[in-house]
């Protein structure tokens, strides 16, 4: 073979055609689920008792994936910082999302029940209503010695009888005790409810704990709408 073909068949082996080409780029691993590690960063904060920035996370889990448990989630988060009017809208929207039946549902609206109460005593608290008190009439001026008969002329002068406030202090104790016993149902229904929520029941379980829960919070209604009446009763005996 002449040194041209050598040199040709170097060159022609040599071009980008022959050359080897570089080896592929391994794929990316895939992302992590963004809005799976919110509900977990979010679920940790809540066990945490970090209830406002759990109730950020839920939402930010929520906004990149509406999954409607995060919706109860959120609930929760309102409720344990106080905001009943959100919790209440938030347990509405998960209602509107799962199945009517189930267990959740059903777990949901006792839940939406105990804040609709809680918003509906804040409404109801008892205002004082101020009681007119008569005046007493003024006394008649006495009529001379001399104009009166000696029959008419008392030996000695009445002393002043004072009001007994006797039943107003009685009607007052009594509203006070009903506070009391108003206040200490609707702690035993409050509890209820935080073993309802916080701890997994069976079925029977869960219904015994619902229906103290309400049975507690109807018993402290009437006890307080009671201790309005007596203390409203005890300013007019007053």
């Amino acid at each position: 073979m002449s040194r041209v073909a050598v040199i040709a068949i170097v060159l022609f082996a040599s071009s980008p055609a022959f050359a080897e080409q570089p080896a592929a780029a391994p794929a990316p691993a895939p992302a992590p689920d963004a809005a799976g590690a919110l509900a977990r960063d979010a679920q940790s904060e809540y066990l945490l008792g970090h209830y406002q920035r759990a109730l950020e996370l839920f939402e930010k889990s929520y906004e990149q994936n509406p999954d409607p448990p995060m919706l109860f989630q959120i609930a929760q988060c309102h409720r344990k910082l106080g905001e009943l009017r959100q919790a209440a809208s938030a347990y509405r929207a998960f209602l509107r999302k799962v199945e009517p039946r189930s267990r959740a549902a059903l777990r949901a609206e006792d839940l939406l029940d105990e804040v609709e109460d809680a918003i509906e005593r804040t409404q109801r608290v008892p205002v004082a209503v101020p009681v007119p008190v008569p005046m007493p009439a003024p006394a008649p001026e006495p009529a001379p010695a001399a104009a009166l008969p000696r029959a008419a002329m008392p030996e000695a002068q009445a002393a002043p009888q004072h009001t007994s406030h006797k039943t107003a202090f009685v009607l007052g104790g009594t509203a006070v005790v009903a506070v009391g016993a108003g206040s200490v149902l609707g702690l035993k229904s409050r509890n209820a409810g935080n073993d309802l929520t916080s701890t997994i029941h069976n079925q029977s379980d869960a219904d015994s704990l619902a229906h103290n829960k309400k049975d507690f919070a109807i018993v402290a209604d009437l006890c307080f709408a009671l201790s309005a009446v007596l203390a409203l009763s005890a300013a007019i005996a007053w």
